[in-house]
Formats: structure tokens, sequence, C-alpha cells
């Protein structure tokens, strides 16, 4: 498939099925309902921290973490589809897909964890090379003397020293983690794949297949994805900005929409490599 197929694609795939997708919409949108209940109560400039407040926030948060994962593990069983050449909406399997969900929640940390020390000793050293200048900086902030453009511009122009490592770390970390971010969307593509979670974390077959597909062109396909993806965000946050309906709108078509895209994307980027042969991987019982 080229360019346009791919994503053609990937925009109608969403519509397949206007029930699932409002199923997803509604679980999406059940975590957002306390929230919008303390904005109700209280109104939005009047929330005073109270126990009322703290309980539903916690509500939230308990909510968004269980359903976030099944949401996920049905996700990815949209992925598991796409890689087999289903062009179907799958089923929602409860148990299977919380369980799929935890998978891809460790699949992530696992590839993020390596560029997040790498940028916590980035920081370590960064910090231990420019004491004075950030000691420097502190001390301006604390008696507000970088109150204008003018004094900015000054402290700039005299610490150059403190700017360009602080410009070569956000390079350097952007890279790391933009590496790992191409490596686990293949690494789920294999899991759904082989059906075996160990495969995600097999380095070399996860290089390879991005080899087979091609670095540039698959780089590509990823940016793309990305803007798509930038482009509908966006135009959520609009509707956010309308009061309890935007939101409502937002949460139950929008951002599932936004998810399933991203997702059949993912799986149709990994058929675009050639078939590889299945190494067998460590096992890893659930």
């Amino acid at each position: 498939m080229n360019f346009s197929e791919i994503f053609l694609d990937a925009l109608k795939y969403p519509t397949k099925n206007y029930l699932k997708l409002v199923i997803l919409g509604i679980l999406c949108f059940i975590p957002v309902i306390p929230m919008l209940c303390i904005s109700v109560l209280y109104g939005p400039n009047n929330i005073s921290l109270d126990g009322l407040v703290i309980g539903l926030g916690l509500l939230s948060a308990v909510l968004f973490l269980v359903i976030y994962l099944f949401i996920f593990g049905y996700l990815f069983s949209i992925v598991k589809n796409t890689v087999e050449n289903n062009d179907g909406y799958p089923e929602f399997k409860f148990l299977d897909n919380f369980v799929d969900g935890i998978k891809l929640v460790i699949i992530q940390f696992v590839y993020f964890i390596i560029p997040s020390i790498i940028s916590f000793i980035l920081v370590i050293v960064f910090v231990g090379l420019n004491m004075d200048a950030l000691s420097l900086l502190t001390s301006n902030l604390n008696n507000n003397t970088l109150n204008n453009a003018a004094n900015i511009s000054a402290f700039l122009s005299s610490n150059m020293g403190l700017i360009i490592p602080i410009l070569v770390f956000l390079v350097i970390s952007v890279i790391i983690f933009a590496l790992f971010t191409l490596l686990s969307i293949i690494a789920i593509g294999r899991f759904a794949k082989t059906e075996n979670f160990g495969s995600a974390f097999q380095i070399k077959e996860v290089y390879n297949k991005i080899a087979s597909i091609g670095i540039i062109r698959y780089i590509g396909l990823i940016v793309v994805m990305d803007i798509i993806v930038i482009i509908v965000a966006c135009i959520s946050d609009i509707f956010n900005m309308v009061p309890y309906i935007g939101i409502i709108i937002s949460s139950i078509i929008i951002d599932p929409y936004i998810y399933i895209f991203g997702f059949r994307v993912m799986g149709l980027i990994y058929n675009e490599g050639e078939s590889e042969a299945i190494t067998e991987p460590i096992e890893f019982t659930d």
C-alpha cells in the first residue's frame, strides 16, 4: 500500500462500525463524569479542595486506570485483526482486553525506561557541569530580575554556556525517545502477529522488521500519522472549550476516533514489512 492508501484506509476504518465506536466513546467518557460533576457543583473557577472534590478526583483516577487498560487492550485487538488482514472490528472481550491492556502498558514501560534512565543521567551530568549558572538563574528568578525581554536577553547573552548544554540535552533526549517510540510500535505489532508477549522484546527482530519496511519510509509513515493525530486532537480541544456538551462530544466521538485510527495505522504499517521467520521468544505466562 502507498501512503495515501494506508491513511485513507485508517481514516475510514473507525466509521465501519458506529455502534462499537460509540461504545468505546462512552467508555472514554466514563472517567470524565466525576470531573464534570465537580465542575457543575462548584463552577469551573470556584473549585475548593474538600472531601467531595478529593473523592470524585480519586474515583475519576481509578475509573481512568481500569477502563483505559480495557480500552488499550481492545485497541490492541484492532492491531491484531489488521496484521491478520482482517478488516472487521474485533469483538469486546473484557477479560482478554484488560489483560492485553496491561501487557501493552508493560511493553511501553520497558521500551521507555531506557531512554528515561539515559535522560536522567544526562540531567545529573548537566546539573553537575553547570551548577554555577543554574544557581545564578535561580537567584535571578527568585529576585524577579528576569521580568522583561531586555533582562532575559541580557541574561541569555551572558550565559551561553548554560543555553547550549540545555539545547544539546533536549536534542539528545528527543532523539532517544523517538528511537524507542519507533521500536515500541513494531514491538506491539510483533506481539499482535505472534500472539506471544516475549516477541515484543526481541529487539533484533523488531529492527529487522523496520528495515524490511524501509527506515525512511517507516519514519515518514509515523510522522504523517502523528500530524493527522495532532490535527484531530486540536479539533477535540476546540470542542473541549465548549462547556459540558463539547467535552461530551469530544470524549464520545473524537477521542475514540483518534485511538482507533492510530492503532489501525500501526497494524497497516507492520504489514508493510516483509514476512519474517518468527523465532521462539521467551514464554510469558498470564
